[in-house]
């Protein structure tokens, strides 16, 4: 199930055009071998990003925390099945071998690039099809 829902929240991001601290990283690491970015640009761009996720991601956590949902107890008082997935989850990820999580780590910030600059709508019109009408 964390596959999945990992799946449609960076699909979700790639749709929207929002950026990953990930992607800029690599973006501005191409720009400064190119010779097109200079290492005051990268750190500016690093920084911002990197803030910007630590803002995002303590709003959210904040928001699930409000929301009640990861506290949420059965009606006997034992923990939730939120809670449970937690537990499970962390078990799992703190079982995992060193170059077993560097792989993962390298598959999970692993996303198709011509997605980035390709947006999935348009508010210009599309030109007239210029082969033959059938």
């Amino acid at each position: 199930m964390a596959g999945a829902v990992f799946g449609i929240a960076l699909t979700l991001v790639i749709m929207a055009g929002a950026e990953l601290f990930t992607g800029n990283v690599m973006v501005m690491l191409q720009g400064m071998a190119r010779g097109t970015v200079g290492a005051a640009q990268l750190m500016a761009v690093w920084v911002v990003s990197l803030f910007g996720s630590l803002v995002g991601s303590l709003g959210f956590a904040w928001m699930v925390s409000q929301g009640g949902t990861l506290a949420a107890k059965t009606s006997t008082g034992a923990p939730g099945p939120c809670q449970l997935l937690i537990d499970e989850l962390v078990k799992a990820k703190n079982s995992a071998t060193g170059p077993q999580l560097f792989w993962r780590s390298v598959l999970c910030n692993t996303h198709p690039r011509p997605w980035r600059r390709r947006r999935w709508w348009s508010p210009c019109p599309r030109p007239p099809p210029t082969g033959p009408s059938s």
